[in-house]
C-alpha cells in the first residue's frame, strides 16, 4: 500500500462525504471552536457526526445552518437564533 493511500484512509473522508472538524469549521467561518462546541451542547448548531470521540461536520449541513442564519436586519428573529453572548 502506498503512503498516499495510507494517508487517505486516515482522513475523515468517505465516498459520499468529506467531513470537516470543529477547528476547520471555526477557521472557515472566522469563529472560535468553543462557539461550535457550545452550539452542539445546546442543540442549536448544525447537524454533526460523532465517530468515537471525534466530531465531524458534513459541508451540506454547515451550508444549511449558515443559510438559516441569514438576516435582512438586526431586528429579524428566527427559531434557530444563535446565542452570541454564550460565545464570550
Amino acid at each position: 500500500m502506498s503512503s498516499k493511500t495510507q494517508r487517505e484512509d486516515k482522513s475523515p473522508q468517505t465516498e459520499d462525504c468529506f467531513c470537516l472538524t470543529t477547528k476547520q469549521i471555526a477557521v472557515q467561518t472566522q469563529t472560535s471552536t468553543s462557539y461550535w462546541e457550545k452550539q452542539r451542547g445546546k442543540g442549536g448548531g448544525p447537524k454533526y457526526i460523532k465517530v468515537g470521540r471525534s466530531v465531524r461536520y458534513r459541508p451540506d449541513d454547515i451550508r444549511d445552518f449558515m443559510n438559516s442564519q441569514v438576516r435582512a436586519s438586526t431586528s429579524s428573529l428566527s427559531s434557530s437564533k444563535i446565542d452570541l453572548e454564550g460565545a464570550k
